[in-house]
């Protein structure tokens, strides 16, 4: 039951920051960050995902990096 909820809330952050992640791919890719990480807390898997996610649509190009001034 616990580790159910852990991976509902941290699912819950990822779909929050990007809404056009499904809850079921959001569940699933959780559940593997869970089954790696078993002690880590449901907020600290859910800023995994977000900083995952954010990391590999910046290598895809689809959001650019904030740089900051003058190293632009």
């Amino acid at each position: 039951m616990f580790k159910a909820l852990k991976i509902r809330r941290a699912a819950a952050h990822l779909t929050a920051t990007f809404p056009e992640i499904t809850a079921e791919q959001a569940q699933d890719r959780a559940r593997r960050m869970i089954s790696q990480y078993p002690r880590a807390s449901a907020a600290m898997i859910g800023d995994y995902l977000v900083h995952g996610e954010r990391v590999g649509r910046v290598l895809d190009g689809l959001i650019r990096p904030r740089l900051p001034e003058g190293l632009s």
